[in-house]
């Protein structure tokens, strides 16, 4: 799913939530009800076409009722993409909740994130950059949690931190370390980037993988950023008319297909058919 279409449907959620906070003042709902009017006259009309079919029944909704197969069903994904990834701003939402207890105006805010969390949790497949949509609400209750310690502090000291942060900052980045816990570079980028890149858009290509999941994740990647048509297959043995194919590490190449030369390397393989 393309980050702007993800960003489109989960901020449905994000207006959704302060209205439900803030109920009480009817000006809030009215003016959360009227910002969603144009997405409902853009839904019900689909001046392109295939949207609605496409996008908000075959992804939206199909995500939510498990139709897809793609994604995590554990309910508590969301929360754990959280704990995992809104670093360094995560030890300043702990230290939020204890400044609640005598600090109400933060409470909605709090309330707001724990609303669009909850939220996150009910789709059957969870996807973690839709999980990003809470994470502006999550560095507005970290900023307002360390602005309330940074008060305490003086100015020297505030700078000296701000220093030593930037140098570590720097040192890190130019060190390479951050090698050691991202995920290496997707193979159609590296070592199967010349194969693709030599198929014209919406060539029919099928994608061989033992695991359907694997295999609808490669097809998600490609149909985004090579602009092909996939299809997944279980085996090289199907009926398809595809001339070229994907094969995923642990499926065995058979005639008439053969693999291409310059893209044998690394998890997957691209072929084609003689």
């Amino acid at each position: 799913m393309r980050p702007e279409r993800i960003a489109g449907a989960s901020a449905l959620i994000v207006c959704a939530a302060p209205a439900i906070v803030h109920w009480r003042d009817r000006r809030g709902v009215v003016a959360v009800l009227a910002a969603i009017v144009p997405l409902a006259v853009f839904l019900a009309v689909d001046p392109g076409g295939g949207w609605r079919r496409g996008y908000f029944d075959g992804q939206l909704l199909a995500s939510a009722s498990g139709a897809r197969g793609g994604g995590v069903g554990a309910w508590w994904f969301p929360l754990a993409v959280v704990v995992r990834r809104f670093w360094p701003g995560f030890p300043f939402l702990i230290v939020a909740l204890w400044q609640a207890r005598r600090n109400p105006p933060i409470r909605p805010l709090l309330y707001t994130c724990a609303l669009v969390l909850a939220a996150l949790c009910l789709p059957e497949r969870k996807w973690g950059n839709h999980s990003y949509v809470v994470f502006p609400l999550l560095g507005a209750v970290a900023g307002v949690a360390a602005s309330a310690l940074l008060e305490r502090t003086s100015d020297r000291a505030k700078a000296a931190v701000a220093a030593a942060l930037a140098v570590v900052a720097v040192a890190v980045s130019a060190s390479g370390l951050g090698t050691l816990v991202l995920r290496p570079p997707c193979p159609f980028s590296t070592v199967l980037a010349d194969a693709l890149r030599r198929l014209p858009a919406e060539t029919p290509l099928d994608v061989v993988a033992g695991d359907r999941a694997t295999a609808a994740a490669a097809a998600v990647a490609l149909a985004a950023e090579r602009d092909l048509v996939p299809s997944l297959e279980t085996s090289l043995s199907s009926r398809s008319n595809s001339r070229f194919a994907l094969i995923h590490r642990g499926v065995s190449l058979e005639p008439p297909w053969r693999p291409l030369a310059d893209a044998a390397a690394g998890p997957s393989r691209s072929a084609r058919r003689t």
